[in-house]
């Protein structure tokens, strides 16, 4: 990814903790959380150009092996001059220096991350996702989404909670469906999840990234899309799923890849391969939610994936969220990945600041 060609001279990182209107359960992280911390990076130029960038990490680290504090540490290493993060072994605190990096290029050339990427499109199909809870809450949940315009939902599920989806499916039936298990479910659950591809239309990770022959068990018994999410950090690793038959789609997140760059060239990778693709969320802010819209609106997606307003799930964000309308997103067509963050917002939720002047 683009970057300019001087250093910055003034780094920011802080840990922000943001509060939450809903939470997100699912199986890797079953317990709600008030707050979403967040690890964000800010790079400052001489002529007072500021790029800022977002590390996705969750709050503890259940569906990687990063968190949002530990990237808050190693980015402030690296601003204090330490080496920068390694994508491969931190794809997600990676991402947010990418990021940074970016957003600053594109301000400075007055140009959009959209058409940056290449989009084709100025709006997405949104997609929006509920967490593990009850039949009533979700029922009532998906009401709402549906009266919002959204076409497609995706229902976090787990072993013993997988009778959710077929309560929505008989209460709406023309409402597309798709389940992720996040690595939940084994060997004996192939029956019950083969059941659940007749009414589904995609069933994200249901088996642990070691466990390949199940899901290639899977593609061959369902109808449903099977899609990859945490056993894809890679193109590597989407090959080797390719090979043993366990791969209908990928889920496309830029944090988990590395950054936008890795991202672009998976989504590449799909498409040469005849392999659908997802984009995938994680609950991002504003600051990620664009760069996820931006990167949605490229050539190759062929599921509908997460896309929705940040403002689902946070009551309070330094960033101006995606547009909604008509159960599409508006590709944000302003330069940079995003507008600059609500200073006020920014400083009143940040718990902890690192600062260098270099």
């Amino acid at each position: 990814m683009a970057r300019l060609p001087d250093p910055p001279v003034k780094l920011q990182v802080r840990l922000l903790s943001l509060p939450t209107r809903a939470s997100l359960a699912a199986a890797h992280a079953p317990v709600a959380n008030a707050n979403r911390l967040l690890a964000v990076l800010g790079l400052q130029w001489e002529d007072g150009l500021v790029g800022w960038g977002e590390c996705s990490a969750l709050n503890r680290a259940t569906y990687s092996s990063e968190s949002a504090a530990d990237s808050f540490e190693r980015l402030s290493d690296w601003v204090n001059g330490g080496p920068e993060p390694d994508a491969t072994r931190l794809p997600m605190t990676a991402a947010a220096i990418e990021m940074a990096h970016l957003d600053a290029y594109l301000h400075h050339g007055g140009q959009s991350l959209a058409k940056f990427l290449g989009a084709s499109t100025s709006k997405v199909k949104a997609g929006a996702t509920i967490g593990l809870s009850s039949d009533e809450e979700s029922l009532r949940e998906t009401e709402e989404l549906l009266a919002l315009g959204f076409g497609r939902i995706k229902v976090k599920i787990q072993p013993g909670r997988a009778g959710g989806p077929r309560l929505l499916h008989e209460a709406f039936p023309e409402l597309e469906i798709q389940v992720d298990g996040n690595a939940s479910f084994g060997a004996e659950h192939l029956g019950e999840l083969t059941e659940l591809g007749s009414f589904v239309s995609a069933i994200e990770q249901p088996f642990p990234v070691n466990q390949p022959e199940l899901a290639a068990e899977l593609v061959e018994a369902t109808a449903a899309l099977v899609i990859a999410d945490e056993a894809v950090g890679n193109i590597a690793d989407a090959k080797v799923l390719l090979t043993v038959g366990a791969l209908g789609a990928v889920a496309v997140k830029p944090p988990r890849l590395g950054g936008l760059g890795p991202a672009v060239e998976m989504l590449d990778w799909c498409a040469r391969n005849q392999v659908g693709a997802s984009v995938g969320g994680m609950l991002e802010c504003g600051l990620g939610r664009r760069a996820l819209a931006a990167i949605a609106a490229v050539d190759g997606f062929t599921v509908v994936g997460d896309l929705s307003p940040a403002g689902r799930w946070l009551s309070k964000d330094p960033w101006p969220d995606l547009t909604l309308a008509d159960g599409w997103i508006e590709v944000p067509d302003r330069p940079g990945v995003a507008p600059p963050p609500d200073q006020e917002i920014l400083d009143r939720f940040t718990i902890r600041l690192t600062e260098r002047t270099a």
